[in-house]
């Protein structure tokens, strides 16, 4: 009796444009993820995504060490982006904390990060580039159409006073 093994298609979200048949993918980390560290092959399936909630599944014609050719087959919307839109006010934790939190915020669909710096904060600043690549990532993971939009980190006050914008707004206080 032999079994087969489902093969898992990978994501990868990025400034894709999906109006020809043909992407070519020059981004260096991109290439480098697909090639050395994923090592995916010509012939293998691939899911682009543009992070507008448009997904083209693709099978990759060629690849090198400086460009991946991939042959769009479908163009899809992404049907796993949530109706409403979230904003998470997440006060600044220690690094690993606050990676943690931004990853399953994304995870469970979150649409805007704003890291806050409240009286008690002790770390005053956070790595937003980091905090930006982990939403990325996690969006890939979780079959997101969209990035969240992780913000600039911002106090209290300002996050009050902009509260007023969104449709509905709630505070967990301890």
């Amino acid at each position: 009796m032999s079994r087969q093994v489902a093969m898992k298609i990978h994501r990868f979200i990025g400034a894709f444009s999906f109006e020809k048949d043909q992407v070519t993918l020059t981004d260096p980390a991109l290439v480098h993820q697909m090639g050395r560290v994923l090592r995916l092959q010509v012939g293998e399936s691939v899911i682009l995504c543009d992070g507008q909630g448009t997904d083209a599944q693709g099978v990759i014609e060629s690849m090198d060490r400086k460009t991946v050719i991939v042959h769009i087959q479908e163009r899809r919307a992404n049907a796993s982006e949530p109706t409403r839109h979230v904003t998470l006010y997440l006060a600044i934790l220690k690094r690993e904390h606050l990676e943690l939190a931004v990853q399953k915020a994304t995870e469970v669909g979150v649409c805007e990060i704003i890291p806050l710096i409240t009286a008690r904060t002790i770390k005053q600043n956070a790595n937003m580039e980091r905090l930006q690549t982990i939403a990325r990532e996690a969006a890939e993971q979780s079959g997101r159409g969209r990035v969240p939009v992780v913000h600039e980190p911002m106090s209290f006050e300002q996050a009050c006073k902009q509260r007023s914008k969104n449709e509905d707004s709630f505070f967990f206080y301890l």
